[in-house]
């Protein structure tokens, strides 16, 4: 299954768990916003991995993390759900906005056959910490390169971006990148 699968193919049985509302961007357009949240509060593993168990026995094939937050900021409780995930079959695609992949991570996330969707909405990194609003455009470009030397390509990772006035005439840079990077 690859991430060309995930994006194209809609009858995929898949689940969606949110593991984080913490997150060290205030995106705008993110939809976290609208509503209060408590980082503190986090479905217990044992439920999380009971609900995989149970998706897995009727069918399910993939996990989708697309957190209200940085799924990341919480890396052992994270990697507890993709690993018990992979232990079990079910592959694991994460929404992140990619500014805490290190090179140890990204070969973690290689290694887990897990698939990214990273944030990316300018090449220009003024224009990418507006639209965060956090200056964090630096970090995150050096770390989808990591992600792209520890093997990554378009089979499991892809750019996502929103759109707005910010960005409107940026799009072509983003795809150009991604073009260059396979």
């Amino acid at each position: 299954m690859t991430l060309i699968d995930y994006i194209f193919n809609a009858e995929i049985g898949k689940i969606k768990i949110d593991v984080s509302s913490s997150c060290n961007a205030d995106c705008i357009g993110c939809y976290s916003h609208a509503v209060e949240k408590d980082p503190t509060k986090k479905l217990p593993l044992e439920i999380i991995e009971r609900v995989l168990e149970e998706a897995r026995e009727l069918g399910i094939k993939q996990l989708i993390i697309a957190a209200d937050g940085e799924p990341l900021i919480d890396q052992d409780y994270f990697f507890n759900v993709i690993e018990h995930a992979t232990q079990i079959g079910v592959e694991s695609i994460v929404y992140t906005n990619g500014s805490l992949i290190t090179p140890e991570l990204a070969n973690k996330l290689y290694e887990l056959n897990t698939s990214l969707l990273v944030k990316r909405n300018s090449m220009d990194h003024q224009r990418q910490n507006e639209m965060l609003r956090a200056d964090l455009s630096e970090r995150m470009l050096q770390w989808i390169h990591n992600l792209v030397n520890a093997g990554f390509d378009y089979k499991r990772l892809a750019l996502e971006s929103f759109v707005s006035k910010v960005n409107e005439n940026d799009l072509d840079d983003v795809l150009r990148f991604c073009r260059a990077n396979n």
